[in-house]
């Protein structure tokens, strides 16, 4: 076995590894102690194929979760933009000051999870705003629209957080199965390695029992 090989080309080298130890068994199914290492074999191979389906359906759902916070942070973007604008346009710096104390374009160039905190301040002036000059008409126009937006990015960051929190927990089953696969092949070849002795089989017998020889 070459357990050099690392992360995806170990995973998948060692269902190779399986499928013909499988077959090779299969040919001797006749002997009692070959039975049952073929019956394991079986066994570990189904693992592997649940291990791979559960892992391809988790990476669908953390692509899913990271186009919906792509989403989310264009149009978290496109209403920070317009309250911006909305602000300069009315030439009072000392309230754009207020809902931005940076510059909203620095704001909207960080990404989402950092863009949040600064929406959430800038929705709180929104709200504050209704006793200003001008405040209420800015309110009715953006205050709803970018809470909506808030909304939406909150619960898309944390959906990736969760599909981020389920890929790593497969990543560890994937790497317990491996360690699990390492003993079982060990195990395998030193029982094949007994009959061969018994049989008085040579050692190319058990070699032909794995990929690679």
């Amino acid at each position: 076995m070459k357990w050099a090989l690392t992360g995806r080309h170990a995973w998948l080298h060692a269902r190779g590894e399986l499928v013909h130890l499988g077959a090779a068994l299969a040919t001797q199914a006749d002997v009692p102690p070959l039975d049952r290492l073929l019956r394991r074999v079986r066994g570990e191979l189904e693992e592997w194929q649940q291990i791979e389906a559960d892992g391809e359906d988790l990476r669908h759902l953390a692509t899913a979760a990271c186009a919906r916070v792509a989403v989310a942070d264009a149009a978290l973007d496109h209403r920070l933009a317009r309250l911006g604008d909305a602000l300069i346009a009315n030439g009072e710096p000392e309230r754009y000051a207020r809902f931005f104390p940076e510059p909203h374009e620095e704001v909207i160039a960080l990404g989402l999870a950092c863009e949040l905190p600064a929406a959430m301040l800038a929705a709180e002036r929104l709200a504050e705003a209704g006793s200003e000059d001008g405040g209420s008409e800015l309110a009715e126009t953006h205050l709803e629209p970018l809470r909506a937006a808030i909304q939406l990015g909150t619960v898309a960051l944390s959906d990736r957080a969760h599909a981020y929190a389920e890929l790593g927990r497969h990543q560890a089953r994937l790497e317990a199965w491996l360690e699990s696969h390492g003993a079982i092949v060990a195990t395998t070849r030193a029982t094949l390695a007994r009959v061969a002795g018994e049989r008085g089989l040579s050692e190319r017998w058990v070699r032909a029992f794995f990929a690679g020889g």
